[in-house]
């Protein structure tokens, strides 16, 4: 070893060593929206940005998934996830074109079902259309992996309804599928069955895939929404218990694939993580056998939308996106400036309430703010009136 170390030549004490830099993929990622609001907010802030309810978990579906994690062998799962949850996910969604567990991948939440989804339906150089506004992530995922984004904008006139004129007319010969939330982030909107079927249909010469998000598929205030799977076999729905359990942190998720792209889905995802948490697939298990807790978090919610949209009307008079679902409100303030980033990161300095700009989810979000009413009531009351005595002052600088 010794003979080999001296025989690598010495540089000149002058030369200076080369550093190297992040690559140009990572380079090109924005810091998150959030985490730039969150670094000036003041000590006193009232946040009305959370992604997430604030109602935790329930003790007895932990003790359950505890109690059961205590008595199985520890160690990983196999790639694709513990069998008995994910026939249990594929039963509760009941796609006609998912007949099989090796159709569903358990994920480290739906951030990585969808790196997962994209991953396998597109190439570097492909193309995907993203449904905007829409949750942010959907944009970095693609870019990370290599994929050209063409936004798919949604007009603010029309309610945020899908523009299937304008999908349409966006597909090409490198389209390889389309991307949207329902309910969506950060809209609130539940697209009607109508819209989604006209949205297979105008999509079907194409053959290119769907990739639907729906992670807060059980956070719906009125109708149900319908799944993309129900209406298609080109459908690849991701979704998860964050939401409706209250389980965040055990970044438990999954995606339903077509058989065609089973097998790659499962190959991105195992050469990502190798394996969802056991804990947190055993709990998930244990959610999927009593109905109650798919509901878990909907009456609080349901309650404090409530009192956000009535809070809204009475103390801020602005119109905003009628929240189905979801955990949102879609605050239009295209009367007061036309830059909702400005607008918020005044909001956060000056008046201590953080919101999240419409700008982030896409520019057919500018002139709305999301205000989130997964935040707790005492938030909710104080973030309003905060807003209300602060918006007549707001002279637009940033």
């Amino acid at each position: 070893m010794s003979a080999v170390l001296s025989a690598v030549p010495s540089l000149p004490l002058e030369t200076e060593r080369r550093v190297l830099g992040p690559s140009a993929r990572a380079a090109r990622l924005s810091t998150s929206a959030l985490r730039r609001l969150l670094s000036i907010r003041r000590e006193d802030s009232v946040d009305l940005s959370v992604g997430e309810p604030r109602q935790g978990p329930s003790a007895e579906l932990l003790e359950a998934g505890f109690g059961a994690y205590l008595r199985e062998p520890l160690g990983y799962t196999i790639g694709a996830g513990d069998p008995e949850l994910r026939e249990a996910v594929r039963a509760h969604h009941g796609f006609g074109h998912v007949t099989s567990v090796d159709q569903v991948v358990i994920t480290v939440g739906a951030m990585e079902g969808l790196f997962a989804a994209l991953g396998a339906v597109a190439d570097p150089g492909d193309q995907v259309i993203v449904v905007e506004p829409n949750f942010w992530c959907f944009r970095r995922i693609a870019e990370i992996l290599g994929i050209e984004v063409v936004a798919a904008p949604c007009s603010p006139d029309e309610g945020f309804d899908l523009d299937l004129n304008a999908i349409a007319g966006l597909i090409g010969p490198r389209t390889r599928a389309v991307v949207l939330s329902n309910p969506c982030n950060p809209t609130g909107r539940t697209f009607s069955r109508e819209q989604v079927e006209g949205l297979v249909r105008v999509t079907e010469a194409s053959g290119c895939w769907i990739v639907a998000d729906e992670i807060y598929r059980e956070l719906f205030y009125g109708r149900c929404p319908t799944s993309m799977g129900e209406l298609t076999d080109r459908a690849i729905v991701v979704g998860g218990l964050s939401k409706c359990c209250s389980l965040m942190g055990m970044r438990l998720g999954w995606v339903l694939s077509p058989r065609a792209l089973a097998q790659a889905t499962n190959a991105i995802h195992t050469y990502t993580v190798m394996c969802a948490s056991s804990v947190s697939q055993i709990v998930a298990r244990e959610a999927f056998r009593d109905p109650r807790w798919l509901s878990y978090t909907r009456d609080e919610l349901s309650a404090k939308r409530l009192l956000l949209c009535r809070a809204i009307d009475e103390e801020l008079g602005l119109p905003s996106t009628p929240s189905e679902g979801s955990l949102f409100v879609f605050l239009d303030v295209r009367g007061i400036t036309s830059d909702s980033n400005a607008l918020a990161e005044a909001l956060a300095r000056d008046a201590g309430v953080v919101t999240l700009p419409g700008i982030f989810f896409g520019q057919a979000g500018e002139g709305f703010l999301r205000l989130s009413f997964g935040a707790t009531e005492e938030h909710i009351v104080e973030g309003v009136r905060r807003m209300r005595d602060f918006l007549p002052h707001f002279n637009g600088r940033a």
